[in-house]
């Protein structure tokens, strides 16, 4: 992971995060054959826990797919960084440590910013709501035979773990 050092016009390498939670999801269903795909979402979960005096967030998203027996299927992950520091005209602002923490309704546009498809190269937008084809496709070398057609007659959601939950209670 990089991000543009804006005033050296140049990248830098971020440190990975060394706390990252795994996965909480199989990747290898056991699977009769006939499951089907019973719902589709985000889990958000913390990279590293929040502390105190520091107003950065460092989330991890693992997006699964839920079959009619229960399980819980891996599909990707992802994540992002929200620094307590930033640019804006040419000037470093830290938001202080007393600043609000990001509400619930915050969090979730987050997660759904960092899973949805981007603009397309001409700056359109994307075709679909969500990358359903790549979704399927994941679903499919988990052994879970899902179109992104039926995906896509799905709702999504986003969740959050029991610790992302006490957080953003206070």
């Amino acid at each position: 992971m990089a991000h543009l050092d804006s005033d050296a016009g140049h990248y830098a390498p971020l440190p990975e995060p060394s706390t990252a939670p795994d996965s909480p999801f199989t990747r290898a269903p056991t699977l009769a054959g006939r499951e089907r795909v019973v719902a589709i979402g985000a889990l958000c979960d913390f990279a590293e826990v929040p502390t105190g005096g520091n107003p950065g967030l460092s989330v991890s998203i693992f997006e699964h797919c839920i079959l009619d027996d229960g399980q819980r299927v891996h599909l990707d992950e992802r994540g992002f960084t929200q620094s307590p520091m930033h640019r804006a005209d040419g000037v470093t602002v830290v938001t202080p440590a007393s600043a609000p923490r990001p509400g619930r309704e915050s969090l979730t546009q987050d997660v759904l910013n960092c899973v949805l498809p981007e603009d397309l190269p001409d700056g359109s937008p994307p075709v679909d709501d969500h990358p359903w084809e790549e979704l399927a496709r994941a679903a499919r070398e988990a052994g879970v035979q899902v179109s992104a057609g039926q995906l896509r007659g799905l709702e999504y959601f986003v969740e959050f773990t029991e610790r992302v939950e006490k957080w953003l209670e206070g």
